[in-house]
């Protein structure tokens, strides 16, 4: 029984005795002795413990393995390695592409930004003349939008390889490309979202609103049909002032080679370019 001893607390005003045989100890804290049956208690919660944190070492089972499996790993390590140059030089160029699309479907976005202000002012002031301007910007604008994104969704097959996408223009293997890989091609057909809804806003702004209909606000015709009517008149202002921007380009650009011609006789009027054979 000697020499096994179990803590208690020590109560103020009395002095713990030691155990006869044992040691005292310069503490608060006092020492008893622990009993043979004690002890085989303590020894059964210390067991009882350990099997309930589960102690003992874990047997990880492995993953069975199939022989070829590791030849078939270093074939595809031999085959597998940095792309080549021409590979490089591929996926730069198709990068560089869409790139390019991405900033000028940001321009056009930009460009419209003034023809929309343009349509809420027409609004405010009930001026058609204005508000058909204002929308046929919207429309031109609009609609080389929608070229240029449809562009960059058709370009995204051709990121991988030069015959996946042109396999992609094959409708069969279109239609199996988008579904199987929609989580690639989903932000490419999400950006034709933004042009046929601001088209069509476009659009039914002119319809609904009476002081910008052709017909003065006739409620005579019904829809479907004033639909109709108001997107060919739209249509028709859009390509009015797209062949007036055309000829003013053209008058503009001619203007401005003329002046350079000019500018070159001035400067050098003696000297001739040489003759070509």
């Amino acid at each position: 029984m000697s020499g096994h001893y179990q803590l208690t607390s020590r109560h103020e005003g009395k002095e713990t005795e030691p155990a006869r045989g044992g040691y005292q100890v310069p503490s608060s804290v006092g020492l008893a002795a622990v009993s043979s049956h004690s002890l085989e208690q303590i020894r059964r919660n210390e067991q009882t413990w350990d099997d309930d944190e589960d102690s003992s070492p874990y047997r990880i089972k492995k993953e069975r393995i199939p022989r070829h499996e590791p030849r078939r790993e270093k074939k595809h390590r031999e085959k597998s390695g940095p792309p080549g140059f021409f590979r490089e030089f591929y996926w730069a160029r198709m990068h560089g592409v869409r790139h390019l699309l991405d900033n000028l479907n940001e321009f056009g976005y930009l460009l419209c930004v003034p023809f929309i202000a343009m349509l809420m002012i027409a609004i405010i002031w009930q001026n058609r003349q204005l508000g058909l301007t204002a929308a046929s910007g919207i429309i031109a604008i609009n609609v080389v939008r929608f070229y240029i994104n449809l562009i960059h969704l058709a370009v995204i097959p051709f990121r991988n390889s030069l015959t996946q996408g042109t396999l992609f223009f094959i409708p069969p293997i279109t239609f199996y490309f988008l579904y199987k890989h929609w989580n690639v091609m989903k932000q490419g057909a999400r950006k034709l979202e933004g042009p046929i809804l601001q088209i069509v806003v476009a659009v039914l702004v002119f319809t609904f609103i009476p002081f910008l209909q052709s017909d003065g606000g006739s409620q005579d015709l019904s829809l479907p049909d004033r639909i109709k009517k108001e997107s060919r008149e739209l249509r028709k202002e859009t390509e009015s002032n797209t062949e007036k921007l055309e000829k003013f380009s053209k008058k503009a650009g001619s203007e401005a080679l003329e002046g350079a011609r000019d500018k070159l006789e001035e400067l050098a009027p003696d000297e001739k370019m040489p003759a070509t054979e």
